[in-house]
């Protein structure tokens, strides 16, 4: 569910140039007015496999580490500066990397800390912390909250582009921080233009190498940017990529642009955007069907029921019965058991259909069915963090191409999977306490008004961790 934070005028502190201090400011970049944080990305936002090691040396080269960094209130290093607003959320000014000590450890191999490695850590690290707060600042509008967020983003893009500007990286590390950075931009700042030509320069270093998941993932966030001013536009260039990929059979990636263009056309709600969608979810269906990939073939047979909802015609609850029936006839199918996401997805379609005929009796059973499933899934460790599930595809689907572990294509226990962004948990939990507010609603009154407590429990779980729901 995307949201826009309130504080509109960011200004970066420091921005005459100099510290309170009197020192001159070298530090990163403080990029403008954070967007929409919590916008579905279209690109993974696991970082981890570049930096698993930078740990070691945070603890191995602690007291280096403080002789490199300057404008720090708490004198130690980064890792514990992270600690600190994680526990607490009264995160100090980020610390300013001395570039100068950066720049001669680049130039020299021989000193004991690997910076590129020890950025990108540094780049996630913050990148996380913000993220962690993000629904708290929203609630808070507090204007220190929000500068502090600010902060934290803004020191994750100053250690990504001190690794871009600084370093010379091997290609495949140059290609993932690119298309980090770039979403990064994207999701959180203004500076469209900028993610644009590191995207630009990102695919043209991904074909030079033959990074092609990795080209993909880059074109497709290309859509979500020029999505930003013109849908249409944005909808014609994935027309263009779908046609690339149909002519190379890479039925994978035909997947992911599909979706995406699904994505971008029910984000309107003129009928023809709601037709455009249907399309593509239909022929991602057929070629699904032909391929054998049952978890897609599953996956959009229920998002087309959802369209055809939102289409609101006279027909339409009939349209999306008949896609609950064809989705149905997989649903025992062990790969789609293994996806409690789907199985919820599926529920709620059904139950939705039942309030839009005002079927209280009929909505009431179907929202028990749901709460059972929920609470039994509400601790499986296979619901990521962001909501994203890893749709499990036929080898046939990505004729040859090799994976890198950060496009739309991801491997997951030897098989690759499309990841396709959905809700987190803590989202489903409060879409599922709307729906059962809607249908006990016409006896709230009687009922000891209940379904005023399911909103407002609905409304207290967007400041702490989801619980069970409640009958």
């Amino acid at each position: 569910m995307a949201y826009q934070h309130p504080h509109q005028n960011f200004s970066p502190p420091y921005s005459n140039g100099a510290r309170p201090n009197g020192q001159a400011y070298d530090g990163p970049v403080l990029y403008p007015q954070v967007v929409i944080p919590m916008q579905p990305r279209g690109v993974t936002d696991n970082f981890q496999q570049l930096s698993q090691d930078a740990q070691q040396y945070l603890q191995a080269h602690s007291a280096t580490l403080n002789g490199a960094q300057t404008g720090s209130t708490y004198g130690q290093h980064p890792a514990a500066v992270y600690t600190d607003h994680v526990q607490t959320f009264q995160t100090p000014a980020p610390p300013v990397i001395n570039q100068q000590a950066m720049h001669n450890a680049l130039q020299n191999p021989a000193y004991p800390i690997d910076y590129q490695l020890l950025l990108l850590t540094l780049a996630d690290e913050y990148l996380a912390a913000a993220h962690d707060q993000s629904s708290l600042v929203t609630l808070s509008q507090h204007e220190q909250d929000i500068d502090e967020y600010h902060k934290l983003v803004a020191t994750s893009l100053g250690c990504m582009e001190a690794l871009l500007k600084k370093s010379r990286l091997q290609p495949l590390v140059e290609a993932k921080v690119r298309l980090k950075y770039a979403q990064v931009l994207h999701e959180e700042t203004e500076n469209l233009l900028e993610a644009e030509t590191v995207l630009t320069k990102g695919i043209d270093l991904c074909e030079r190498n033959r990074f092609i998941d990795l080209k993909y993932a880059m074109q497709a966030l290309l859509v979500w940017i020029l999505n930003r001013s013109n849908t249409k536009a944005a909808l014609k260039a994935a027309d263009g990529m779908i046609e690339d990929v149909q002519a190379y059979r890479q039925a994978a990636w035909e997947y992911a642009f599909r979706f995406l263009c699904a994505g971008l056309a029910t984000s309107g709600s003129s009928q023809q955007e709601l037709a455009t969608a249907t399309h593509h979810l239909q022929k991602i269906g057929a070629l699904s069907e032909h391929n054998g990939d049952k978890v897609i073939f599953f996956t959009a047979a229920i998002m087309e029921g959802f369209t055809q909802l939102q289409s609101g015609s006279p027909e339409s609850v009939t349209h999306a019965q008949r896609t609950i029936a064809k989705a149905r006839q997989l649903q025992l199918e062990p790969e789609i058991q293994a996806i409690a996401q789907l199985r919820i997805m599926t529920l709620l379609l059904d139950l939705a259909c039942s309030l839009y005929i005002m079927d209280t009796e009929s909505a009431t059973k179907k929202m028990q069915t749901l709460q059972s499933l929920y609470d039994h899934t509400i601790s499986t460790s296979a619901w990521a963090p962001d909501g994203a599930i890893l749709l499990p595809l036929s080898p046939r689907s990505l004729n040859g191409v090799s994976l890198h572990g950060q496009g739309n294509v991801q491997i997951k226990d030897g098989r690759p999977c499309l990841r396709l962004e959905w809700l987190t948990r803590g989202e489903v939990y409060v879409l599922c306490n709307l729906c059962n507010a809607s249908a006990i609603s016409h006896k709230n009154s009687t009922d000891g008004h209940k379904a005023e407590q399911f909103l407002l429990e609905s409304i207290r779980s967007l400041s702490s961790p989801p619980g069970r729901i409640s009958s």
